[in-house]
């Protein structure tokens, strides 16, 4: 019961530190999950912040999610996408820090986006299809990797356009 009652004050404490009380509250589940996994990730590998690839490798691995299901769809080679990542983040520096990770200014960049494709989108959350999809606004490595292995970011939005494959909402 201890243990659990530490993992919830951990998992609050990021909460409040990292994404803030109010816009966590406006994420889909499996968007919180792949924020939470990203910053275990990140502390894990000892990287002060969380970076696009942390996420976006975290977003891979969330099951369900949305944005999986889109890649598939467009037969993105979701395997090689993720090993790709695992090596990019094992070979950033290791640094000492305390306390969780913060949020890197790509990530933040990447939420204030995802907000705008929700609200076009007609959606008062975000869920891990528009977060993925504002990595066609932001230049990172991971968005790089993704067009190599042939995602069009136009083809994703108009297949998260039918609808039919959401996360959930908030």
């Amino acid at each position: 019961m201890l243990i659990l009652q530490n993992l919830l004050k951990l998992i609050h404490k990021f909460r409040d530190m990292v994404v803030g009380k109010g816009m966590w509250s406006s994420f889909s589940e499996q968007l919180r999950r792949a924020f939470w996994e990203a910053a275990q990730t990140a502390r894990r590998d000892a990287h002060p912040e969380v970076l696009p690839e942390h996420l976006a490798l975290s977003i891979l691995r969330v099951r369900p999610s949305a944005a999986k299901i889109i890649l598939e769809r467009l037969r993105v080679p979701i395997a090689e996408v993720e090993k790709e990542l695992e090596i990019y983040l094992r070979h950033l520096p290791r640094r000492s820090f305390s306390g969780a990770p913060k949020l890197s200014v790509p990530v933040k960049q990447m939420i204030d986006e995802s907000w705008k494709i929700a609200r076009r989108h007609r959606c008062d959350w975000i869920g891990t299809h528009h977060l993925l999809l504002s990595l066609g606004h932001i230049n990172c490595y991971v968005s790089n990797v993704l067009r190599e292995y042939g995602l069009s970011f136009a083809d994703y939005e108009r297949e998260m356009q039918r609808g039919d494959v959401v996360d959930g909402g908030a």
